[in-house]
Parts: structure tokens; sequence; C-alpha cells
């Protein structure tokens, strides 16, 4: 005999920490596509969950587990994003300030300037 299907409240937990996941590992490469397609997902997945105060007590472990997932994913995707924003912040203030690199390819005083400002 197979175990039942896991409710509403659980199908969507599980799919909320995949879609958290897909975040996290599109920031990780700088996929930007995949990152856009994960905003349409999340929105659709959160205006579809259904309310947690309907779900079956039995389910409260699972929830738990699902929870803690989700929020360690959630920080992952925080802190992927803060790192993201900073190394964008710094290069668009270098390549405001004249470029990033001369034609020999060395890097130019304006990202040295930066870079001392962050030491």
């Amino acid at each position: 005999m197979s175990d039942p299907a896991p409710s509403p409240i659980v199908q969507s937990a599980e799919r909320l920490c995949g879609v958290l996941d897909r975040v996290g590992d599109a920031l990780v490469s700088l996929d930007l596509t995949a990152l856009l397609a994960t905003e349409q997902a999340l929105a659709e997945l959160l205006n579809a969950m259904p309310s947690a105060r309907a779900n079956p007590p039995e389910d409260a472990p699972c929830l738990a587990h699902l929870v803690s997932r989700a929020r360690a994913s959630l920080l992952r995707c925080r802190r992927l994003g803060g790192s993201l924003s900073s190394v964008a912040r710094d290069r668009l203030q270098v390549v405001a300030e004249g470029g990033a690199y001369d034609r020999g390819g060395d890097y130019v005083e304006a990202l040295r300037a930066v870079l001392r400002t962050k030491a």
C-alpha cells in the first residue's frame, strides 16, 4: 500500500523550497533568464498557496522541516543578492569613472581607487 499524497499545503511548501533553491542557483550562476523565470513562478506559487490554518495536524512535522528549509534557502538568496548588489554597485562606479581596463587590458586607476576605498 502506498503513502497518501501530501496535502496541498505540503505540496506548496515543497514547491516554494524548490523555487527558492532555483533563485539561489540563478544568483550563483548569474543567469538572468533563470532568475526572471523564478520571479513569475514564485508569484504564482504564493498567490495559490493554501492557508496554513487549514492544514491537517499530521502535516506539522513535515511543514516544520519545509519551513526551516525555505528559511535557509531564503537566507542564501538574501546573502547572494547582497553580494551581487555590492559587486554590481562597485562595477558601475568604475564604469562611470571612465572604464575598468586600458587598451592593453590592464586595470585603470579608477578601479584601483574603488578598491582602495573598500579596504
